[in-house]
């Protein structure tokens, strides 16, 4: 099978790239700062123990299962403490369902994330917390950049 030929890519945007994605990182915080501190592992320890599997999974790999390796805020929260907090919406998840499948969800945007939550058998933030929507309509809008 022929391969595809190579692509010029300059230096100069790689660079570029990495400036921005610097000066993303510099604006989103460290991790403590953005509320991931002790308490919050804690958090996530006792929910990991509880919800040990993937829930992703069972929506677009059903018949497979993962270990949940991190606990997903089904609606990001861009700062929020009281929708960081909201374990309601905490989804076990392994990486790439984190990375493929939410993500995407994300870039789709808050009716998406809302179709996510019915598929996971949850009520959507608009019904249960109809004030923080703007949380995080807010944060979906930041990380489009």
């Amino acid at each position: 099978m022929p391969s595809r030929p190579r692509q010029h890519r300059p230096a100069r945007l790689a660079i570029a790239k990495a400036d921005a994605d610097r000066a993303m990182e510099q604006r989103r915080g460290t991790a403590a700062e953005r509320g991931y501190d002790s308490q919050w592992r804690k958090g996530r320890d006792g929910f990991l123990a509880k919800h040990p599997l993937c829930a992703y999974h069972a929506l677009f790999d059903p018949g497979r299962i993962a270990f949940a390796a991190l606990v997903d805020h089904l609606y990001p929260h861009g700062g929020d403490r009281r929708l960081f907090w909201l374990r309601r919406y905490w989804v076990g998840a392994c990486v790439n369902c984190h990375s493929k499948h939410k993500q995407a969800a994300e870039r789709r945007g808050l009716a998406a994330l809302d179709e996510l939550a019915a598929r996971l058998g949850l009520p959507p933030l608009s019904e249960t917390h109809p004030e923080l929507v703007r949380s995080a309509r807010a944060a979906l809008t930041e990380r489009r950049g």
